[in-house]
This record gives C-alpha cells, structure tokens and sequence, in this order.
C-alpha cells in the first residue's frame, strides 16, 4: 500500500491505539508525514465506543478517496457508556471499578458481549464499504478469546453459534495483534511505579511490538527510519521508572497529535 497518496489518517481504538507511548498508529504516522492525523483512539474504550466514534467521524469528516481510515477492535467484555457529555470507558468489566459487584454480577455476560460486539463489527464493517477511503479493520485479540478471569477453554454452544453466525468477518479483518506478534499471551513488556497502583506492570506492547505487528501484516513498505524511531521509542521507554516520566517523554512527541476525546458532532 502506497502511503504517500493519503492525505489525511483517521485512526479508532482502545488504549493499543492511543497511549502514554507510542502505538502502532503512532508509528505507521512516521511513514506519513504529511497526513493530517486523526486519532480518537481511548483508553479503556470498548467496541461499543469504536464502532461509535468510527461511524461520527465518517459523518462528520466526510472520508473520502484520500483518506486511509484503520480501526483496532478490542477486547468484548468491556462496557461503554455516554452520558453528561462524555464516555466513560472503564475497560473490563471484571477488573475495573466504575460499575459496582452486583452490576457486574447481575449483568455481566461474555456471550451477550460478543452477541452485541460482533452485531456492532458488522454494521461497522458493512457501513464503510459505501466510503471511497481506503479502510483497514485490525484487531487486539481473537473474537473467541474472551478475557483472563471468565475464559471457557471450551466454547460455549452459543458462543460457537455466534461466531458461526459472524465468521465471514474473519475475511474484512486483519490477524490480530494478540496472534501474530504476542504469541497468544499478552506480557509484562514495561514495569514502572504509578501513584494510583503502586509497582505497575503494565501489558500494553512496546512501540517495537508494534511495528512488528505492522510488519508482519504485509501492507506497508515500512522503512528503516520508521524502525529506528520505534527501536529508539522503546529504549528510552524501557528506562523509564515512573508513569510520570513516560508522561514527560512522549507527551511534547512531534508528529503525535492526538485529537480530542468529546463527541465530533456538532
């Protein structure tokens, strides 16, 4: 794929998308320069949120023949909500501490997750085709690959009958991140000490581990100066030590313009 022609990048996602440190998006803008950049990934964000964001944007952006628009899905047990202006995007359902144990009890649901999550893709995927830009769907993890603390090793007959009912978006969408470079098992790449979770390690890949995603995809003629600058990202992250350090390394970052959180439309 021809990067140069594009002129603006439009990218969508949860915190692999936009983070303290440089993401695959972030690195993929390396290799254009000149594009004006667009990123509405958020941290915490679920599918509800993306498929979302991806459908206002295009709305309010108009995408057209110049644009290349990609998406990162993520994780399914996650719940997006928008409410007094803005979204509250706690992340996993099991893990946070946004909605209470008997919300969590009561309604959370892997299998209505991916009922609702893969319902959402396809709609997504479906309403881009009718956009001249050019439009590549990534993905964090397998859709049958739930979450660490409610994962059935054997799929459910429901769950098995919901992907059946979805298998051909494995055709609009990329081999996940979580397949081709992390080997089926997400690591402690980076430890440092945050103030609100003391000794932090912290999962989310190094800028290499992304390029190498970027890589191993065959789409894009990455070049030797994009390699360099995710090699040289991901040194001078490993010698961090505390989230605020990292926040002062990356936050001044040239080329990274991360775009604003609140609703596009007017």
């Amino acid at each position: 794929m021809e990067l140069d022609k594009f002129k603006r990048f439009i990218v969508v996602g949860c915190s692999f998308t936009n983070y303290y440190w440089p993401t695959w998006a972030d690195i993929l803008k390396k290799q254009m320069p000149d594009a004006e950049y667009f990123n509405f990934g958020r941290c915490g964000a679920g599918n509800l949120f993306i498929s979302s964001r991806l459908i206002e944007a295009a709305t309010k952006l108009t995408f057209n023949k110049d644009d290349l628009v990609m998406v990162m899905w993520t994780t399914i047990c996650r719940e997006d909500r928008y409410f007094h202006g803005n979204w509250c995007l706690p992340g996993n359902i099991y893990t946070q501490n946004t909605y209470s144990k008997e919300f969590v009890s009561k309604f959370a649901d892997p299998e209505g997750y991916l009922l609702r999550d893969l319902s959402l893709i396809k709609l997504s995927v479906e309403a881009m085709k009718s956009y001249d830009s050019t439009t590549v769907f990534l993905n964090c993890q397998p859709f049958d690959v739930q979450q660490d603390r409610d994962h059935n090793k054997q799929l459910k007959d429901g769950v098995k009958d919901i992907l059946n009912t979805y298998k051909s978006l494995k055709d609009d969408i990329q081999t996940s991140m979580y397949e081709l470079e992390m080997n089926m098992q997400w690591e402690n790449g980076h430890v440092y000490y945050d103030p609100n979770h003391g000794k932090f390690p912290d999962y989310h890949p190094s800028p290499i581990r992304y390029f190498n995603y970027l890589n191993k995809l065959n789409l894009f003629d990455l070049n030797s100066s994009t390699y360099n600058y995710a090699m040289k990202a991901t040194d001078d992250l490993l010698k961090t030590k505390t989230k605020q350090d990292i926040e002062n390394l990356f936050n001044n970052e040239p080329n990274i313009n991360h775009s604003s959180v609140r609703t596009l439309c007017f």
